[in-house]
């Protein structure tokens, strides 16, 4: 019934029909809503969108939220204390699928519109990482001062953007050190799952495959999102590919090494698949992993 920067609030109805009890939580409590729509004139299309976003067709599901947005009543009807959510996802839904300029300009009116809602910080991740891959850098900095205004979870979560930040300047000392400053001081498992892994991603960089194992699979025994433990096999297989680079392995223990290498890489299709942070790059070097089996070890028939 409420969620923003102070409080999530949810009403749970008495089980002897004597009235609601709503209980309060802290977003860093909570790692994720599913919100109830029931209005006859949008459900459908709300579910048509999530299922879409879920499987991966965010065109798809940019659409669905279109037509609760784009239609005057359609909108109106949407349940109020759900349309934050509604104007992320759109706005998510359209940066996914490549449409970069309207998802600019969505993510820029929602945090306008919305500014203490839970959906913020992940409305500014997204813009920082739009910017950092068109090696926009100088307009990160304001974009991480005004989320850190807010303090506390914020803080941590304009830790892990700015590590990235770094991270793409080539500065992996610097990135390093706000992973771990991000990773001591969330108190969210999504936040925290990405600071480890962002310093695992460091950790493969410096050709520390022990600690970029480690702190993947550290990631993955607490029960991540399927973004965050799809970045964490992706990790584990980079780390493992990094190892037979280092090794010079050859025979069979190659073929091994190959094989858990694109094991690692085909779950993230398999088990995350979706998220194009992860998955195209898993898939591509699974390729080139079975491509090197093939070529080395035609007698497993491996094509």
């Amino acid at each position: 019934v409420k969620e923003d920067m102070d409080s999530i609030d949810i009403s749970i109805q008495d089980a002897k029909g004597l009235g609601a009890i709503v209980r309060k939580f802290t977003p860093g409590e909570v790692s994720e809503i599913t919100w109830d729509i029931s209005d006859p004139a949008c459900a459908a299309d709300w579910r048509d969108g999530i299922n879409a976003f879920k499987k991966g067709y965010y065109g798809n599901a940019a659409n669905s939220f279109d037509l609760i947005i784009g239609e005057k009543d359609t909108e109106k009807a949407f349940r109020v204390e759900a349309k934050p959510c509604l104007y992320y996802m759109h706005a998510e839904s359209l940066y996914r699928s490549e449409k970069i300029a309207n998802a600019q300009r969505a993510f820029e009116t929602f945090i306008k519109n919305y500014q203490n809602s839970t959906y913020m910080p992940l409305a500014v991740g997204s813009l920082v990482n739009m910017a950092i891959k068109e090696a926009k850098y100088d307009q990160v900095p304001k974009m991480l001062a005004d989320l850190r205004k807010y303090g506390g979870e914020q803080k941590a979560f304009a830790d892990y953007y700015e590590g990235r930040l770094l991270f793409a300047k080539r500065d992996i000392a610097g990135a390093n050190n706000k992973f771990s400053q991000a990773a001591a001081n969330s108190a969210n498992f999504t936040t925290k799952g990405l600071a480890l892994m962002g310093q695992a991603d460091c950790a493969v960089d410096q050709k520390d495959l022990i600690k970029a194992r480690s702190l993947a699979q550290k990631v993955l025994s607490a029960n991540p999102s399927a973004s965050v433990a799809g970045a964490a096999h992706l990790v584990i297989g980079d780390a493992i590919m990094a190892e037979i680079e280092a090794k010079k392995l050859a025979g069979e223990e190659l073929q091994n090494m190959l094989l858990d290498a694109t094991l690692e890489y085909l779950r993230v299709h398999l088990q995350y698949g979706g998220d194009r942070n992860t998955e195209p790059k898993a898939l591509f070097k699974a390729g080139e992993c079975l491509q090197i089996l093939s070529k080395k070890f035609p007698q497993r028939g491996i094509d």
